[in-house]
């Protein structure tokens, strides 16, 4: 101590008097802490050391608050405040508040700390702290708060901490802490909020945990644990629930269907197997349901219908099958709405329309068709981020999106199919034909045929073709054909180009062509007629004499293939309406 009493006469250095005057303020233990701990780190550097080291009364002194004779609290964060926390911060023994959060404070925390039994709060945050928690730290059983978060603290969280039966408030997220959760956490009955996220924690959760029946949040995300206790279901007051991120596997337990106040859920980034259980239409208080990154199958499960205050909806990177239901937009308006990366079906429903909260949708990775419903969801698109990528999806519904989204992602989707009649090549690209462009490719070859305006193709040679389409207004994606082996009809050949069978000695007669409404039909004498998509559907068949009128204006805008099938001549028609 003299040692003290001669650094503190030395660093004050404003006159004989100065000592007896902060003597008189202050215990004269607490006042040479207090300049050994200036000392010590870096006080010169802080931001704000108003009166510190002055005559002024220690009360005055920047983040001090005195008692009487005691110092009471030391509140310094982010104030600049360096090196490691000398000792004789454990000498203030009256500390209620100890916050030096946001510094840049290293080294460990000594097991002295345990001299501070009068502490309430401690907020040590934000630093570059190491070594382990001191067991000593369940001395200080007054404490309702500490917060020791992003620290680089190792080793074990020790068992004394169920010595703190006054805690409310226990954070010690983004350190590196390992080992499995002691039991004795169970003794912290009037614990609110419990964060040991983003650590190193394994093993199972401590059945203890189910004591805490007034926690109202469990955060244990970004860790190693394994399984979850029944006993859980008795925080009937939980309305927080942070699992992701952790080793966790089987169906989800069916004891999280009980826990009714729950706002906020997320079980992501596990193994868990199995469908979407029926109970989490219990949970009807949810506003955000993380399931994403798991590994379940089946549909989407009805029951989130009843989740009626859902906000945000993640079920992401799954395996989950069948349509998108419409209880998406009639019964919930998530504004967040990932189910990418699924083996989703069907087109996008159209309650769809009805989402006018949305600001970010992802519905990438499917196998999802086209996407018409995209028309109101919000008045300004600006604020909209739309992922329908990596699906089935034609310039139809596409046309729509690149116009009104300007941030939406939609390309690429997957491979178109070709489709063969006689001599003729087709593909079904969507779209008014007069948007898109048609270029063909022989493989092995890098010179093509490019065709604006028409989805057919006759090749004079054989080969194995391809073909892109554009289109002027999804200028984002180019379509891609699978590859097809065509083999020429040399019976339908003459020189060097394709006959025209329709005029071959006048038999098959079709026009206007391209049609709009109505499209005149000619043939030499009965026949049989049939009208196909380029799919190869047959849309109409019909016996005439010599001559019939076909009305197409319930058709879609297209290629459609008309045959004689008495004769087996084919006439293509193409339909723009």
């Amino acid at each position: 101590m003299k040692y003290y009493a001669i650094l503190f006469c030395l660093q004050l250095a404003i006159g004989a008097n100065s000592f007896t005057s902060i003597k008189a303020q202050v215990d004269v233990n607490d006042s040479l802490a207090l300049v050994d701990f200036y000392n010590s780190t870096n006080g010169p550097g802080w931001t704000n050391k108003t009166n510190w080291l002055t005559k002024e009364p220690v009360s005055t002194w920047y983040g001090i608050t005195v008692n009487g004779t005691r110092v009471t609290a030391v509140n310094l964060e982010n104030n600049g405040v360096r090196n490691t926390i000398p000792s004789s911060v454990y000498d203030l023994t009256k500390l209620e508040l100890l916050n030096l959060s946001s510094n840049g404070l290293l080294g460990s925390i000594l097991p002295a700390i345990g001299n501070l039994t009068n502490l309430r709060h401690l907020y040590l945050y934000e630093n570059g702290l190491t070594g382990s928690i001191p067991s000593t730290i369940g001395n200080l059983v007054l404490l309702t708060d500490i917060s020791i978060e992003h620290n680089f603290l190792s080793g074990t969280i020790p068992s004394t901490i169920g010595n703190l039966s006054s805690l409310h408030q226990l954070t010690l997220f983004s350190n590196q802490l390992s080992g499995t959760i002691p039991s004795s956490i169970g003794d912290l009955s009037n614990l609110n909020y419990l964060d040991l996220s983003t650590n190193q924690l394994s093993g199972a959760i401590p059945v203890s945990i189910g004591n805490l029946v007034q926690l109202g949040y469990i955060g244990l995300n970004e860790n190693q644990i394994e399984s979850i206790p029944s006993t859980i279901a008795n925080l009937v007051n939980l309305q927080g629930l942070n699992l992701g991120t952790n080793h966790l596997s089987g169906t989800i337990p069916s004891f999280i269907g009980g826990l009714t106040n729950l706002g906020y859920l997320n079980l992501s980034y596990n193994q868990f197997t199995g469908t979407i259980p029926p109970f989490i239409g219990n949970l009807s208080k949810l506003g955000s349901l993380f399931l994403n990154h798991n590994q379940l199958s089946g549909s989407i499960s009805s029951a989130i219908a009843n989740l009626v205050h859902l906000g945000l909806l993640d079920l992401g990177y799954n395996q989950l099958s069948g349509n998108i239901p419409s209880f998406i937009g009639d019964a919930i308006n998530p504004y967040y709405l990932d189910v990418s990366n699924n083996l989703l079906t069907g087109s996008v429903p159209n309650s769809f329309r009805k989402l006018h909260s949305l600001n970010y949708l992802d519905i990438s990775h499917n196998l999802l068709a086209q996407n018409n419903n995209f028309h109101p969801l919000l008045p300004n698109p600006y604020f909209i981020q739309i992922n329908v990528s990596y699906n089935h999806s034609t310039f139809n519904g596409l046309e729509f999106i690149a116009k009104n989204f300007p941030f939406a992602i939609y390309a690429p989707q997957a491979n178109i199919s070709i489709h063969q009649h006689g001599n003729t090549l087709s593909v079904y690209a969507g779209s008014g034909l007069t948007h898109n462009t048609y270029k063909w490719f022989k493989t092995g070859e890098q010179d093509g045929t490019t065709i604006q305006g028409d989805s057919t193709f006759m090749p004079v040679q054989s080969g194995k073709y391809y073909v892109k389409v554009t289109n002027a207004i999804a200028t984002q994606l180019t379509l891609y054909s699978d590859t097809i082996d065509f083999m020429v009809n040399e019976s339908l050949i003459t020189g060097n180009r394709m006959i025209n069978i329709s005029n071959n000695k006048a038999g098959l007669q079709v026009f206007p062509n391209p049609a709009n409404h109505m499209v005149h039909v000619q043939t030499n004498g009965n026949a049989i007629i049939e009208l196909t998509n380029t799919a190869g559907k047959m849309i109409l068949s019909k016996t005439i004499n010599n001559k019939a009128d076909i009305n197409l204006s319930h058709f879609a805008n297209g290629t459609y293939y008309l045959q004689n099938k008495t004769t087996g001549e084919t006439q293509k028609i193409v339909v723009i309406h």
